[in-house]
């Protein structure tokens, strides 16, 4: 993405002297093209390589050019007083002043100087464990509750690494048959940390080429409880993230809170191809908190496996377009397939984007959709994505209920 910075405030006394910045001369324009294609460079190599480039741009304000300094020790981590991140810009209008003035030094992060005019730096950000491309995802609108099914998984595993999706999300419990729909639990329906299904869904990761999420009722082995558990896989099948479903229904067709006890934690987002991705799972999205925590944590894309009816599919449209406008951040959410829930299950999966639009709506057993990083950018630039996220006041007022 790209951002402005600047002005750069006025500097002390000792530092340099306070006099206008001249117009460039052709030999300053000549020095300026040769340090941003130098910078520009080193910075391919870097994310190339995935090294941590931290690199020092000083400007020298009387010859008016941009010149490349050496590498900052990795530890010097303060850009400024009052320096701040705020979405992917940093904000340098108070750096202060020094032989480098516009200091980079974030680790992780390199800049790309793209140009220079009245004391402004214009840049973009390169980051080695960022990606700019495209995050493709499969949608995977199917259950696979019999020992017999993982062929059917696979299969439908390897037609998403066909349309090139680097994730696969399959439905809320999509290795159970839908228990809820009595009140009666049975021991065998939950399993221990790293399970039989776990390692079903592990190997269907790992035979796929592909991150995977799905999940199971897992026991805790220290308290005995049982909970409603989305599991994250990355491509070799290593587990990325396990998060407990928070709010449980409870009525006819869904007596969740009879078969599992509700979680009490947000789980921090995963990386998967270079994007940050948190999880929900189905009623939690209907309190819109989560999602704007998951956002604020840094979730590019927030998943929410879910087990719903057809007949309230307006609603839960509703409920996650406005997720995904809020928190701005793509949103994507697969259903279990009514053909293989008794009937009280069905309806659409959707992918909708963070500007609400929705990019895909399908009850295909597989579909893909590709996520742009540019869209998500532009949504965090525009209204109502730059407004502030106020923690604190959130907090205060949650205290008081």
């Amino acid at each position: 993405m790209s951002g402005v910075v600047g002005p750069v405030p006025a500097r002390s006394p000792d530092a340099f002297d306070r006099s206008p910045v001249r117009p460039p001369s052709w030999r300053g324009m000549a020095l300026w093209y040769a340090a941003v294609l130098l910078l520009g460079a080193a910075l391919l190599w870097g994310c190339a390589d995935g090294d941590d480039l931290v690199r020092a741009v000083s400007m020298e304000p009387d010859a008016g050019c941009l010149t490349v300094g050496s590498t900052v020790p990795e530890g010097a981590r303060d850009i400024g007083a009052g320096s701040r991140r705020s979405g992917h810009r940093f904000d340098l209008s108070a750096l202060r002043a020094g032989p480098a003035v516009a200091t980079l030094i974030q680790p992780s992060y390199a800049w790309e100087v793209a140009a220079f005019s009245e004391c402004k730096l214009h840049f973009t950000e390169c980051n080695p464990y960022m990606s700019f491309d495209p995050l493709t995802v499969a949608l995977v609108t199917d259950v696979f509750p019999a020992a017999d099914d993982a062929p059917r998984l696979h299969d439908h595993l390897g037609t998403a690494a066909s349309t090139g999706a680097h994730l696969a999300v399959l439905p809320e419990l999509p290795l159970h048959p839908w228990i809820p729909l009595t009140r009666r639990p049975s021991h065998a329906d939950a399993e221990s940390p790293r399970g039989p299904r776990h390692h079903t869904l592990a190997d269907a990761a790992l035979a796929g080429g592909l991150a995977l999420l799905g999940g199971a009722i897992v026991r805790d082995p220290d308290s005995g409880r049982r909970h409603n558990t989305a599991l994250l896989f990355d491509p070799a099948g290593e587990p990325l993230l396990n998060y407990r479903k928070v709010h449980l229904p409870d009525e006819e067709g869904y007596w969740e809170a009879h078969h599992y006890e509700p979680g009490d934690r947000l789980e921090p987002p995963a990386r998967v191809a270079g994007w940050s991705i948190g999880v929900q799972i189905c009623s939690d999205a209907n309190r819109p908190q989560a999602c704007s925590a998951l956002a604020a944590m840094g979730a590019d894309v927030i998943l929410v496996p879910r087990a719903t009816p057809a007949e309230t599919w307006a609603r839960w449209r509703l409920v996650l377009r406005a997720a995904a406008v809020t928190s701005c951040a793509y949103v994507i959410s697969v259903n279990r397939p009514g053909s293989r829930s008794d009937g009280f299950i069905g309806g659409p999966s959707v992918a909708i984007s963070p500007t609400g639009d929705v990019l895909l709506e399908t009850t295909d057993p597989v579909a893909a959709v590709t996520l742009e990083r540019e869209v998500l950018d532009a949504a965090r630039r525009e209204y109502p994505g730059y407004l502030d996220v106020r923690a604190d006041v959130y907090e205060e007022a949650w205290r008081r209920v």
